[in-house]
């Protein structure tokens, strides 16, 4: 089971950047770089969470 749920979190995480970022880095845009750092970072906590209550089970 956790295999699974790890395959769904890697799937969910790179549509997740992947959408981020064709939405935010079309173009060089200083501020839209930064949101995505933002993004990237916020949500990269986020999964490393959710990755730790996976492994936990």
């Amino acid at each position: 089971m956790q295999r699974l749920g790890r395959l769904f979190l890697i799937v969910g995480v790179l549509l997740l950047g992947g959408t981020a970022g064709y939405r935010l880095l079309p173009g060089f845009e200083p501020f839209n770089t930064l949101i995505f750092v933002f993004i990237c970072l916020a949500f990269g906590e986020l999964f490393y969470q959710i990755d730790k209550r996976i492994l936990k089970k």
